[in-house]
């Protein structure tokens, strides 16, 4: 048998001593390595809600947001490192939850090399994501679930073997709100250890 976590209680018993699985702890990236990468087409910063504000530990206002143009609309970061991710959370404008520019749906992209004019041949698409809200309840509503669940960060896993990258690129398809641009708080990407 095996403990799952150094600190876990629970004990996990296999067949055979063969069996134990690899476990790799998902450990937040450390985001004062990270910069502003800006590509031509990239949605760029409204409102004076810049991009360094999703990685500066501030989880209340200002965030990011773009100016309204068609979506989709992408930005990007350079997390300074090569990381292979685990997981992802997203803090979605507080004062907004589940409607306005909050991102419903997205994806994620890697590179290691990305291209100067901004095409994204140079990218590798990690995930689609879809934000789930978790009373279910109709955009304008919100429940109690709905504001706790938020203000822990809306939470999204990676498949388990990606390539370790160094860029992240973030492309949002769809708005809680159905806008032309794009609101997020804060982000925090994790990686296996």
């Amino acid at each position: 048998g095996y403990l799952a976590e150094d600190n876990g209680i629970d004990t996990i018993f296999v067949l055979a001593s063969e069996v134990y699985p690899v476990i790799r702890r998902s450990i937040a990236i450390d985001k004062t390595k990270f910069h502003e990468f800006n590509l031509p087409n990239d949605a760029g910063p409204d409102w004076g809600w810049v991009i360094t504000n999703l990685w500066d530990n501030n989880f209340g206002e200002p965030g990011y947001h773009t100016p309204g143009r068609d979506l989709p609309l992408s930005f990007t970061l350079d997390m300074g490192e090569q990381y292979e991710l685990s997981r992802l959370k997203v803090w979605q404008r507080l004062s907004g939850l589940y409607n306005y520019g909050n991102p419903k749906r997205f994806e994620v992209w890697g590179s290691n090399n990305p291209s100067s004019d901004g095409s994204w041949g140079s990218w590798t698409k990690l995930a689609d994501f879809m934000t789930r809200k978790p009373s279910g309840l109709p955009v304008g509503s919100v429940s109690d679930e709905d504001r706790k669940v938020a203000e822990q960060g809306d939470d999204y896993t990676f498949p388990n073997e990606i390539q370790p990258f160094r860029y992240l690129r973030f492309r949002v398809l769809e708005t809680w709100g159905g806008t032309n641009y794009v609101h997020i708080l804060e982000i925090t990407p994790f990686r296996k250890e």
